[in-house]
């Protein structure tokens, strides 16, 4: 039972990560649906505010969530591919909830370059604040 624990603590981190790169990518390339939904005209001006601060509010949910359940293990590295099948399925849900059926809602095919490059830069965002928290938890243990 003692492995099972960490195991579902890195579990509910990855989602978190992938809550974190998921909602800001979503945000992004249904724009034009959520103009056209809520009326609201440059809604890109406002989304930009919005995804950064959801994402320093989860850096600072994992930040704290991964130095209070894994601390020092070696485990909340795992992390940093876990995150990926998480990710793809929250695509993959919201993709076949809410198909695409107007094609001027279509995304411009610059926003699947950021996005890739935002994804594959990703794990090194999260190795960053997996290096944070164990140096952390180091100086905890040496005082």
């Amino acid at each position: 039972m003692t492995f099972l624990r960490p195991l579902l603590h890195v579990n509910i981190i990855s989602f978190l990560y992938a809550v974190c790169l998921w909602i800001p990518c979503e945000l992004v390339v249904n724009t034009y649906r959520l103009e056209r939904v809520t009326g609201i005209s440059h809604l890109d001006r406002y989304l930009t505010f919005t995804n950064l601060l959801l994402f320093a509010a989860f850096t600072l949910l994992v930040f704290w969530l991964t130095a209070k359940l894994l601390g020092k293990r070696k485990i909340k590295h795992v992390s940093l591919l876990l995150w990926v099948p998480y990710f793809c399925g929250l695509i993959w849900v919201i993709a076949a909830l809410f198909p695409m059926t107007d094609p001027q809602e279509e995304p411009l095919g610059g926003v699947g370059i950021l996005l890739l490059g935002a994804a594959v830069l990703y794990p090194l965002y999260i190795a960053v604040i997996n290096m944070f928290v164990s140096i952390i938890a180091m100086d905890k243990t040496e005082s």
